[in-house]
């Protein structure tokens, strides 16, 4: 995000703690205090650095408390899918998420939440032709169209995903996350593998562990290995057919 603020020539200020730490409502107001002339705020939900996840809701619910002008952006792009706001009571303004990711698509195309009484004050503000929102929002209104060719294979996939997301519902797909995320973690740490992140902070979408010290570990290898396993597995697997559609 600093980068990207860097690049566009946003005034802006990066707050950094470490990487095995969450965000918090009390540290975020700490924060905002010390900088009365900030109008945004914008945090990562999923640090896929680490796997940890913040606490978007009570952060910006304390944001709100303390000015309700102030614009909370969200970066959903790893975690939405597995993971579903109260839009609410976070006040959030605006999030991004992917076609991919916990949504379960092919990459190609993002979305964007937006409170809809603050987008329609945006007009003009855009640094970007292509990624400008209103203007995207306002000719969809129009047109039912993107405004320039869009990813159609990707879309299709998505209509697939988004199928399969309202089967498995938003609770069964955490469900089924933290189950998988708790089976790895439990394997990998009775082999001796320590976690990065602390329990109460541990998302399911991403584990990190630490590097053994051993001097018989390789990560390349056991990297290797444990693809090969999981490309032998699917190998097994029975095919999926598609047929063919010739309109």
């Amino acid at each position: 995000m600093g980068s990207i603020c860097k690049v566009l020539g946003i005034r802006h200020t990066v707050v950094e703690i470490p990487e095995d730490e969450i965000f918090t409502a009390e540290g975020v107001v700490e924060q905002l205090k010390k900088r009365p002339d900030a109008t945004h705020v914008a945090i990562i939900h999923s640090e896929t650095t680490s796997g940890l996840i913040n606490p978007i809701e009570e952060i910006g619910s304390a944001i709100r408390s303390l000015d309700p002008k102030l614009v909370f952006i969200v970066d959903g792009i790893s975690s939405f899918g597995a993971y579903i706001p109260d839009f609410h009571k976070a006040n959030i303004f605006y999030m991004a998420g992917s076609a991919n990711k916990c949504i379960q698509g092919v990459p190609g195309f993002a979305y964007v939440f937006c409170k809809k009484s603050h987008l329609e004050t945006i007009k003009g503000y855009e640094r970007s032709l292509s990624l400008s929102l209103y203007d995207q929002w306002t000719y969809t209104k129009k047109t039912k169209q993107f405004r320039f060719t869009p990813p159609t294979q990707v879309i299709s996939a998505f209509f697939e995903a988004m199928k399969e997301f309202k089967k498995e519902t938003a609770e069964g797909r955490y469900k089924r996350y933290s189950e998988n995320q708790k089976m790895v973690s439990d394997a990998l740490t009775e082999m001796g593998f320590k976690l990065y992140l602390k329990k109460e902070i541990q998302g399911c979408i991403i584990t990190t562990f630490y590097s053994p010290k051993d001097e018989n570990y390789d990560f390349e290898s056991k990297f290797r290995g444990i693809i090969g396993r999981i490309l032998r597995r699917t190998s097994k697997e029975e095919a999926v057919h598609i047929p063919r559609q010739d309109n």
